[in-house]
């Protein structure tokens, strides 16, 4: 900011008084001697009065511009005085509000909730000598567990065959000694007692798991506790007490033997100039099998499977598997039933129950379905729905999987304006899983009766689907994944080896395409990604598959030291 001023500088020539009237420009910018040798110059100013004019310019921009400076300072002061008067006190907390908002250091201590805190107090004991004795103490749960129910199902069966006898004998006596309705009136006394069958078993089941959780996260914590007031390490005990334990040692029930498991491993280059390497594996098993603990009696659960899923549960490198399932958020029919009875096998100490999952899940999609069917109604005069594209729905911390993904595709199927939990082809969600064999989470991806066709092409809903599956599984850490790999679980008449060639080469195809789009594919990390064909396909065929891969994915050559 400046301001002019008018300096006036007499002077007497030849008997007269002149005089010099110029506008200075304050605070004075330049140099003064170069300012009065151009006046000079200009006004034709005698030599004689030079160190006058000199003298007085000096005198005039020092004082004029001391006052043009003490106008300013009192302009602020009463600008000052004007306002409302902070105190030092109030100044000291805004600065320290600010400090405390940006600086980590200086912020105060955030409350942790309890699960962030077990989570921490688990990833501490994993990688600690506690890891055997956490893992087996897991173990002898999940064999109360597998007890409890197995016990259960031979009560069931039990009361199924007496049901059945004596339906049988009542039919036997029809028309003689009984009528229609006294076979009615059994057959409600039977799904009366059937149902109470189902509840107090179910009660039963749920409070054994319950007293299990409490007493496995009370355990941990005592032993945390116990690690930090010893510095020496000691062997660390197993709970004395607890409702329904018996020796580890004795191991879980295992599953029924499966036959020899037809595998095939392979390493890639992906990129052209930056080239990163992944892994690829060709597996036919079973894909539960995934899920499913095969322990051997007297490991104590101790498997290299188990160890390596319970030590990298709460890391960056996780592991997951796709399940194809139905447009309905459930756990009622088909391999969503039998994922839940395998969830069911044994206790979820870390996340919550699957079917609370589930119930969360469809708490949160309801509305975004709701709006994707107003919308999908409104896009046509007529009334009749059009595909539309709903947002994507992801919860924060991925690293940990503490939160279940919700993402919205185009596809077939429709979804009602009254809240009904009907997924479009190509929509998926994710369970998150403690528990589980080789899997942290799973992606259960919607396909429909589509699938089974020979034309299925790389933008059908279902292959969308997938490549967004692979970029949420990028996002989130998940750097081992499996894919069915002919997008079924199970051979059927339809999949003849032309259909079976035919859909695998377009698998691959889109799944190396997805990678290579992908930037988070390109990083330093190695990720795998694992194949899975249905347990009863046939040797030859899976041969095919094998000499399949290498013309699709570019293989790492291996190096000859001789």
């Amino acid at each position: 900011m400046t301001i002019e001023r008018t300096f006036t500088f007499s002077f007497r020539e030849e008997g007269r008084e002149k005089s010099l009237t110029v506008p200075i420009n304050l605070p004075f910018a330049g140099e003064q001697v170069d300012f009065i040798e151009r006046l000079v110059l200009a006004h034709g100013i005698p030599a004689y009065v030079h160190d006058d004019l000199q003298r007085q310019l000096t005198s005039f921009i020092r004082t004029e511009t001391q006052k043009w400076r003490d106008d300013q300072a009192e302009k602020s002061l009463k600008s000052f005085l004007g306002r409302k008067l902070i105190l030092p006190e109030s100044v000291e907390d805004q600065w320290a509000e600010k400090y405390a908002s940006e600086h980590a250091e200086c912020s105060g201590s955030v409350e942790q909730s309890e699960e962030a805190a077990f989570a921490q107090v688990y990833y501490s004991l994993i990688h600690s000598p506690a890891l055997e004795t956490l893992l087996q103490l897991e173990h002898a749960y999940a064999s109360n567990v597998e007890q409890e129910i197995m016990g259960i199902e031979r009560a069931r069966k039990k009361m199924q065959e007496r049901h059945s006898a004596e339906v049988e004998r009542a039919v036997s006596h029809l028309g003689t000694k009984l009528t229609d309705q006294d076979i009615n009136r059994l057959t409600s006394k039977h799904f009366e007692e059937t149902e109470m069958f189902e509840t107090q078993y179910a009660s039963k089941l749920t409070d054994l798991v319950d007293s299990q959780r409490r007493e496995y996260r009370e355990w941990v914590a005592t032993v945390r506790l116990d690690s930090l007031d010893t510095m020496p390490a000691r062997p660390v005990q197993q709970p004395t007490r607890h409702s329904h334990s018996r020796n580890p040692s004795s191991g879980a029930p295992s599953a029924e033997p499966r036959g020899p498991v037809l595998e095939e491993s392979f390493t890639i280059h992906l990129g052209a100039q930056m080239k990163t390497m992944h892994n690829l594996r060709l597996i036919s098993c079973d894909v539960l099998d995934l899920c499913r603990h095969q322990s051997q009696p007297g490991d104590g659960g101790l498997s290299p499977q188990r160890l390596q899923t319970a030590m990298s549960l709460y890391s960056s490198s996780l592991a997951g598997v796709i399940l194809l399932v139905d447009n309905r958020i459930s756990s009622f029919i088909g391999i969503k039933k039998d994922f839940a009875e395998l969830c069911k096998r044994s206790t979820e100490f870390h996340f919550p129950l699957l079917e609370q999952q589930l119930d969360t899940i469809r708490d949160t999609v309801v509305p975004f379905l709701d709006n994707r069917a107003v919308s999908s109604q409104s896009a046509t005069p007529s009334g009749h729905s059009t595909p539309a594209v709903s947002p994507s729905h992801t919860s924060p911390d991925p690293s940990s999987l503490r939160t279940a993904l919700e993402t919205q595709n185009p596809g077939e199927g429709r979804s009602s304006a009254s809240g009904s939990s009907t997924l479009k082809t190509g929509d998926f969600y994710v369970t998150r899983h403690s528990n589980l064999s080789q899997v942290h989470c799973v992606f259960h991806l919607v396909v429909d009766d589509a699938i089974r066709s020979s034309q299925l092409s790389s933008r059908q809903p279902c292959i969308v689907g997938l490549r967004n599956i692979l970029h949420h599984a990028a996002m989130h850490n998940v750097f081992n994944i499996s894919i069915p790999l002919l997008l079924s679980h199970e051979m059927t008449e339809e999949m003849t080896l032309q259909w079976c060639l035919k859909r695998a080469e377009l698998v691959f195809k889109c799944v190396k395409g997805f990678m290579m789009e992908n930037s988070a594919w390109s990083g330093s990390k190695t990720r795998t990604i694992q194949f899975v064909l249905p347990s009863d396909i046939s040797v030859d065929v899976f041969s095919q598959f094998t000499a399949m891969l290498p013309n699709v994915f570019r293989l790492a050559n291996a190096l000859d030291l001789r």
